[in-house]
């Protein structure tokens, strides 16, 4: 009985703990924090590789200069902001809005 009253509190104090971190969470949100690992490529880098890309440079020539993995560089410039990749994809209604809100 009295283990049944001890899981019961357990249990209890762990919804609390788990209703705290999601509020904090929250407010962390709403102030602009942004959650997990950050970016390895900054915006100069993700500019320098669609100047060269336009140019004819291949996606792992620019990854080899940038110093990241091509999967990577393919990644987060998917995320940036360029006028090539609205127009690109202009097909995909949901990705074209997507990356012209940036």
């Amino acid at each position: 009985m009295v283990l049944t009253v001890f899981a019961g509190i357990a249990e209890f104090e762990r919804s609390l703990i788990t209703e705290r971190t999601s509020a904090g969470r929250l407010a962390a949100q709403e102030k602009g924090v942004r959650f997990g690992r950050p970016p390895k490529l900054s915006e100069e880098q993700i500019a320098l590789g669609y100047r060269l890309r336009d140019e004819g440079t291949s996606v792992r020539d620019i990854a080899r200069i940038l110093n990241c993995h091509h999967a990577t560089y393919i990644a987060q410039s998917a995320h940036s902001c360029h006028p090539l990749t609205a127009t690109k994809h202009s097909s995909n209604s949901l990705l074209t809005s997507t990356l012209t809100i940036c």
